[in-house]
């Protein structure tokens, strides 16, 4: 195996396809992103979160590097003026309420906040949490549940002048 790279994919047909669909520009490929976002077309499926509500709470990583590198990028946008606001998105409740550490995990957002006087929008209590037709998992917004999110944080960004013009 070591001297064809390539060949550990060799049983994902499905793999190849796009690759090959990618690499050959004569193969008509759709786009699966827009600016970097793919809207996901599914329905709830709770087994994943239903899984994790059987055993003991979830514990959030903060993991000592990221949290370290992120600080480092918001002092670099600071110095430089670039306009950061931050987002804590939707999750569904059950997710956030087991979550052994939720306020430790806020705290440290706010920190940032705080520490770079910059916006946060927080949105882990926001209506949409609470109603499994916008996600696809307790993590991910559906195609619905992102578009209804993006309309409200791009009214929120509107309504609360967070946005500024150069």
């Amino acid at each position: 195996m070591g001297a064809i790279p390539a060949w550990q994919y060799a049983s994902e047909v499905v793999t190849i396809l796009i690759g090959l669909r990618e690499f050959l520009p004569w193969i008509p490929s759709r786009p699966h992103k827009f600016k970097g976002y793919c809207a996901v077309d599914e329905i709830w499926n709770g087994t994943a979160l239903n899984k994790v509500l059987s055993g003991d709470s979830i514990v959030a990583r903060k993991e000592p590097k990221i949290v370290e590198l992120f600080d480092s990028f918001l002092n670099h946008c600071k110095e430089n003026d670039i306009q950061v606001i931050l987002v804590f998105s939707p999750l569904y409740y059950k997710a956030m309420e087991f979550t052994k550490n939720k306020g430790e995990e806020m705290q440290l957002y706010h920190s940032f906040a705080e520490k770079y006087d910059i916006p946060l929008l927080d949105y882990s209590n926001d209506p949409l949490c609470y109603d499994t037709t916008y996600f696809c998992n307790a993590n991910h917004l559906n195609k619905k549940g992102a578009e209804l999110f993006s309309l409200k944080l791009a009214n929120d960004i509107k309504e609360q002048n967070l946005y500024r013009r150069e």
